[in-house]
Formats: structure tokens, C-alpha cells, sequence
């Protein structure tokens, strides 16, 4: 289980790096989603955006460091 401090910290990686990306895409972000606000509608599908995807990923790790030590 990923705890709140993680999904925000990760949560605000992906934004700031979005925001920092954006403009060489040519997509300017809104106004009012440009800070991270863990507390908006954004900021919340962002915090379970990054619980599914870090939830995969630490179930992944967990299956190759399985297969790693039954190999062994």
C-alpha cells in the first residue's frame, strides 16, 4: 500500500515535471492547476493516479525479486 506522504510526493514529481514539459509540446496548462493542490478535484485524481501506478510497479518489483530468489 502506498501511504499519502508517497502519492503526494510522486503526485507532485509528475505534475511539476508535466508543467515543466508542456510548453515544449505547445499545451499551456491552466491557471488554476499550475500549483499542485492535493486538495482539488486535479490534485486528488493525481494522488490515485499515482497510488495505481505505483501499486503496479511495487507488485512487479515484488514478482522479479520473487523469481530472482527462486531462481537462486
Amino acid at each position: 500500500m502506498t501511504t499519502r506522504e508517497e502519492k503526494i510526493k510522486w503526485a507532485k514529481l509528475f505534475h511539476d515535471t508535466y508543467e515543466t514539459l508542456a510548453p515544449f509540446f505547445g499545451y499551456e496548462t491552466r491557471d488554476d492547476t499550475k500549483e499542485f493542490d492535493p486538495t482539488s478535484k486535479n490534485g486528488k485524481l493525481m494522488l490515485e493516479v499515482c497510488d495505481e501506478v505505483l501499486s503496479q510497479y511495487k507488485q512487479e518489483i515484488l514478482e522479479k525479486v520473487k523469481g530472482e530468489i527462486i531462481e537462486d
